[in-house]
């Protein structure tokens, strides 16, 4: 929660994704608690031209899916408080209408056991709200590990819609 608010206050602040992740790994590499180290998919989505920029720092594969193609997208490198340099890997694509991301922790895939168990679930809820798909991958998770998670469990899914502004004539 601490690593989110200090990413958040950065980037309010005016700094670039580069500097926040470089500021707030020193300030976890210097703090006292036991837990100093957190995974981070940091997106930054456009949402007028659909572009979106992606940096992984230990976090677990998300995955793009656009029309039924699913891209795991994956980031080989150590969560921030580590190491003294950051170097985060950097994804970049476009999201058009209807695509989804989907950003899960490793206690949502472990608990799936397999790319194809997880995929059949998102297969089947393709087409519903963004929520539902979420509460979907959440709740068939925890039926598998009869509700006694042994990781944290948390599902977040962006679904872009068409923008029906951009539709309308202009005056």
């Amino acid at each position: 929660k601490k690593t989110l608010e200090m990413l958040a206050l950065c980037l309010s602040a005016g700094y670039s994704r580069d500097q926040a992740m470089k500021v707030v790994n020193g300030m976890m590499l210097s703090a006292a608690y036991d837990e100093r180290y957190a995974t981070v998919d940091l997106c930054m989505l456009d949402c007028w031209s659909g572009e979106l920029t992606m940096n992984k720092l230990g976090a677990c594969p998300s995955l793009l899916i656009q029309g039924r193609h699913i891209q795991k997208i994956e980031g080989d490198t150590l969560p921030l408080g580590i190491l003294d340099h950051v170097i985060p890997m950097e994804h970049s694509f476009h999201m058009g209408n209807g695509d989804l991301l989907l950003l899960m922790t490793d206690g949502i895939t472990d608990a799936f056991g397999g790319d194809d168990a997880l995929n059949n679930v998102i297969y089947r809820v393709l087409n519903e709200p963004a929520q539902i798909i979420a509460d979907t991958l959440l709740q068939e998770a925890l039926s598998i590990v009869d509700h006694r998670p042994k990781d944290d469990m948390s599902v977040l899914c962006l679904k872009t819609l068409e923008n029906e502004a951009a539709r309308l004539p202009h005056r």
